[in-house]
């Protein structure tokens, strides 16, 4: 059977369709719609948690095409500080719509664990593209860094993000002062 339509184009419709309803109230059948059948979304899709990932796979590949080359006067810190910020940068479009994701875990933070830890192999990937050296220790606290980051950012109202930059490259500076 030919795909009338991408994972992709799915991801960005779901994505729309968040931001408009909330992630509680999303359901993949929200998809089938305009010709997409429920065999199309099932390819791509089991559980509208699969959503998420395919959007963080998206994402995490827009973020390697776009990633400058660093030279060897880069300190790991300022490395790691620019890989994040071209990841949030990523998801400027879809900020409403991870609000509201991250709003309905606030509500159900145990309907958020399973997804929260597929962001650790996203967090571990940021590091890899920082040429970061990382211990066990290192990745789980750049894991809540991270986690901490996205709630920064998503209150943050300047139109540059140069709040969540500065409350980055501080708590960077913990990190690698002591890690």
């Amino acid at each position: 059977m030919i795909m009338s339509v991408s994972s992709e184009e799915l991801i960005e419709q779901a994505m729309t369709l968040i931001a408009c309803k909330g992630w509680h109230v999303f359901q993949l059948s929200d998809l089938c719609k305009d010709g997409v059948t429920p065999y199309e979304v099932a390819q791509f899709f089991s559980h509208k948690e699969d959503v998420l990932h395919g959007f963080s796979h998206m994402i995490s590949d827009r973020l390697r095409k776009s990633m400058p080359t660093f030279d060897e006067a880069t300190s790991p810190q300022e490395r790691l500080l620019e890989v994040l910020m071209l990841r949030l940068e990523a998801l400027m479009p879809y900020r409403v719509a991870c609000t509201c994701i991250m709003e309905s875990y606030e509500k159900d933070p145990l309907g958020g664990i399973s997804s929260s830890l597929f962001f650790q192999g996203v967090t571990d990937e940021m590091c890899d593209l920082a040429h970061v050296p990382k211990s066990y220790m290192f990745s789980w606290a750049f894991f809540g860094l991270c986690g901490w980051t996205l709630w920064e950012w998503r209150h943050d109202d300047t139109p540059d993000l140069s709040k969540t930059m500065a409350f980055i490259n501080h708590r960077l500076g913990y990190l690698f002062q002591y890690l």
